[in-house]
């Protein structure tokens, strides 16, 4: 079998196969022989039918078992010999197939861009370096403290992070008709990264019964289809404003410490306190570096991504809120249905495609061994929210771990009340 890879561009790719007849005979023996084992035809015992009968009533099924079979297994093993991942479905051209000549066919894909080594090997990357300090224990524990937190109703003005509960309507025409919606309850946090802008400034020193109207228009690829480039009205009533209160004094939170801890020792509970810091710190660096290096890569990495590929991402995230939608009017507030998700679908392509490159290059796989390893080791705070992605975190840690050896590292000091306050509030 000769074989002619031809690249396009970054993605599209052709191979163009040519079998040798000698090679298509053997297969076709090879079929024909399983079919004298499995197959029975009247006035023939099992094994004992003609050659030329089994050909003439198999022929049509005989040539497309032995057409898929070579496809596929030269296609698997240049595929697999050079490393290449697949990102849509192949695309098959029977060049030419007919007795006494070569089998010629081509195949036509799309596939993920190896990468240049030598072209990242000036990205630069910060290196989180945390320093210690004698305050941090405290800081940690106020920080834990603050964290064991109930809603209290209040009657002050509306302030960031408030919890506010509202009643609204909305109108908006629909074929020269108005519509108007039943009145609707919704409580969110008044947070600007949740809610979009319009809802966040304007009710902002607000008060419980205030009621003020907002117009907004809905971007084009909105969630509910009836509601896409459509201009609403929408009428906000103000019926509850909450706001943060922390549960435990410091003698309640010394409490609580003895009874999680199963400790009244204080020294116990320092020794406890501490090792958890030190963990915390750990994730933060760990976090951090990864962020960096998601940062870094999406900057910097050049990748012309087709664009039938981010289409078709699209639909599917676009399918999938609307299937969370689900006639559910206060998606109208949220933040995350008015964003124009190409950006972000782009960067998203970026980083898988550029992490599978580094995966296939250095052949990098993960063990069961190291699943269980890490499951044993992952600290507890940790551990419930990455159980389920285990395989892909220890993955990406590999793959990074092989970037900080190829990027420029800098080291970034910092105090740890001043990364906390950058990562976490």
């Amino acid at each position: 079998m000769k074989f002619i890879l031809k690249t396009k561009n970054q993605f599209d790719q052709k191979i163009k196969f040519i079998v040798p007849f000698s090679t298509i005979v053997d297969y076709n023996k090879k079929e024909i022989i399983k079919i004298r084992k499995n197959k029975i035809i009247n006035g023939f015992r099992k094994n004992k039918m003609p050659v030329d009968l089994i050909k003439s009533k198999y022929e049509k099924l005989i040539q497309k078992k032995v057409i898929n079979k070579i496809i596929y297994k030269n296609f698997n093993k240049i595929i697999a010999d050079k490393k290449i991942s697949i990102i849509n479905q192949p695309k098959i051209i029977i060049n030419q197939y007919k007795e006494n000549y070569d089998f010629i066919y081509s195949i036509y894909f799309q596939s993920i861009p190896t990468i240049d080594i030598n072209k990242i090997k000036n990205i630069t990357i910060k290196k989180l370096s945390i320093t210690n300090n004698e305050t941090d224990l405290k800081y940690y524990i106020e920080y834990i403290r603050n964290n064991h937190i109930t809603w209290e109703e209040i009657q002050d003005k509306i302030k960031k992070n408030d919890k506010i509960t509202i009643k609204y309507h909305i109108k908006y025409n629909e074929n020269n008709t108005l519509i108007k919606t039943d009145k609707k309850i919704f409580t969110f946090i008044n947070n600007k990264k949740q809610i979009i802008p319009q809802i966040y400034k304007n009710i902002i020193n607000k008060k419980k019964g205030d009621i003020f109207f907002l117009t907004i228009k809905l971007p084009s690829n909105y969630p509910l289809i009836t509601l896409q480039r459509k201009k609403i009205e929408i009428k906000i009533q103000i019926i509850q404003i909450q706001r943060k209160k922390i549960i435990y004094s410091q003698k309640q939170f010394i409490e609580y410490l003895n009874k999680k801890f199963q400790t009244t020792d204080i020294k116990k509970i320092y020794f406890i306190l501490k090792s958890k810091l030190e963990e915390e710190k750990n994730y933060i660096i760990h976090k951090y570096t990864n962020n960096q290096i998601k940062k870094q890569i999406i900057k910097l990495y050049n990748l012309d991504i087709p664009k039938k590929i981010i289409k078709n991402e699209i639909k599917i995230i676009h399918q999938k809120l609307n299937e969370k939608y689900n006639q559910k009017y206060e998606y109208i507030f949220q933040l995350k249905y008015h964003k124009n998700i190409n950006s972000t679908i782009y960067k998203k392509f970026k980083l898988e495609f550029f992490i599978t490159s580094i995966i296939n290059h250095y052949d990098i796989i993960v063990t069961q061994k190291e699943i269980q390893k890490y499951i044993r080791n992952t600290p507890f705070n940790h551990k419930k929210s990455i159980v389920k992605n285990i395989y892909n975190i220890l993955l990406n840690d590999k793959v990074n771990q092989i970037l900080l050896k190829i990027f420029q590292i800098k080291k970034h000091p910092c105090t740890f009340p001043k990364i906390m306050k950058q990562m976490f509030l």
